[in-house]
């Protein structure tokens, strides 16, 4: 689609396919990043869920271990 369109202004038809071919190399690059990026977030998220939940259970075990000793 690139190409029909900028045939008109480009005259040089191999000047326009390297760029398209750099401009989809570029594309993948971004999308290989973000998935990275993405995969270490979900990572970090299962990280914090699992701290946050290891810290509600020590909180609730420090509380029923408090009412067994006030008893």
């Amino acid at each position: 689609m690139t190409h029909y369109y900028l045939k008109d202004y480009v005259p040089d038809q191999e000047f326009i396919m390297q760029a398209v071919h750099k401009l989809d190399r570029m594309k993948e690059e971004v999308y290989e990043v973000a998935r990275h990026d993405r995969k270490q977030i979900e990572r970090e998220i299962e990280d914090l869920d699992e701290n946050y939940y290891r810290a509600i259970r020590t909180l609730s075990d420090q509380e029923s271990a408090k009412k067994e000793s006030d008893f």
